[in-house]
């Protein structure tokens, strides 16, 4: 009788479970570092601001345990995923064949880069800036200034959220934009998709912006960010999609002159 072990389920699976196990196990020491570090990790997402010179308060006693759990349900999987990505890539490659290995860490590669470029020039340059921004209102009420002292003051806590969610929310569009940008250079009905961005490109903007709008928080400053942003994405891809059909034109142009040619050249005796 053949033995069950050497069947490809129980080898598939067995190595599924180490990896498994091995994926947990770094996501626990990832655990045990937030909470050994965490004051460091709150130094690190307020170092940006000290040029700002305000102070960031607490004003809940649970506040720091809230912050604590915070950080910990989402840096750790932002440390993890791409041990995780090279785990599944590893795990799957004995079905794929070569030029999809290539695709899948060609792919990961670039869109590692994008979040890490996205993270630093948001944490060090974009961020800082917003909030520079946002505490200049006291020089608004400049004139009432003996009745109305407005002196703004962080929370650490509604910080570090808010700015996680802005790192989340740009990265999303941002890898959203790069994965159509993909979509479109592979795909082959090029001229559909021209079309289709001509004549429908203002209504993917209007449901995109209404969208945002929904799960941004009312901010004038963020939604014309927004709003600038999304214009800007959509026309990027129309001229994307321009420069792309252009080419092909020309290829193919090119293409029949020369075949016209050689056709010409053979029946000259």
């Amino acid at each position: 009788m053949k033995n069950l072990n050497n069947l490809p389920i129980y080898i598939y699976s067995n190595e599924f479970l180490y990896r498994a196990i091995y994926i947990v196990f770094n996501l626990l020491l990832f655990i045990c570092v937030i909470l050994n570090q965490f004051d460091t990790l709150i130094f690190i997402e307020i170092i940006p601001f000290i040029d700002l010179q305000q102070k960031f308060i607490v004003v809940g006693v649970t506040d720091l345990l809230e912050l604590l759990w915070f950080l910990t349900l989402t840096l750790t999987p932002l440390f993890a995923w791409p041990l995780i990505i090279l785990h599944l890539v590893h795990f799957f490659r004995a079905g794929w064949y070569n030029y999809q290995l290539y695709f899948i860490k060609i792919i990961f590669k670039y869109v590692f880069m994008v979040y890490s470029f996205t993270i630093i020039g948001c944490h060090w340059v974009l961020l800082p800036n917003i909030l520079s921004l946002l505490i200049q209102w006291d020089n608004v009420f400049t004139r009432y200034k003996t009745i109305l002292h407005i002196n703004p003051q962080f929370n650490i806590l509604d910080y570090v959220i808010w700015m996680v969610e802005f790192h989340y929310t740009i990265n999303f569009w941002l890898l959203i934009f790069f994965s159509y940008v993909i979509i479109l250079y592979l795909v082959k009905k090029l001229k559909a998709n021209y079309k289709t961005m001509k004549y429908q490109r203002k209504i993917i903007l209007f449901n995109l912006i209404t969208v945002s709008f929904i799960l941004s928080p009312p901010d004038l400053h963020l939604q014309l960010f927004t709003i600038i942003f999304f214009y800007i994405f959509i026309e990027l891809i129309f001229f994307f999609l321009c420069f792309r059909l252009i080419n092909t034109i020309t290829v193919l142009k090119l293409n029949t002159i020369n075949a016209n040619y050689s056709t010409t050249i053979k029946k000259i005796p």
